[in-house]
């Protein structure tokens, strides 16, 4: 709906940032918002090598989303 001028969302960043490249105006808050991501693991059941590569991949994306969204919200210098 926020894409769509209807409305404005509060959503994680990292998701709005794939919005942005379809025109979606992406804004801080005033006030942190915390977001949190869930794995869950069976306990005692160790990760397989596949597992642990997803995993590494996973935080490498994360890590260059996090870069790409401080980009995206660096205050523009006015023309």
């Amino acid at each position: 709906m926020a894409l769509s001028g209807m409305g404005i969302g509060v959503v994680n960043p990292v998701t709005a940032m794939e919005y942005a490249q379809r025109g979606l105006t992406i804004r801080p808050l005033s006030l942190d918002v915390s977001f949190a991501g869930v794995l869950v693991l069976l306990p005692g059941q160790p990760l397989s090598g596949l597992a642990l590569r997803v995993l590494q991949l996973m935080r490498i994306q994360l890590a260059e989303d996090q870069k790409a969204l401080a980009n995206l919200l660096k205050p523009r210098a006015k023309d």
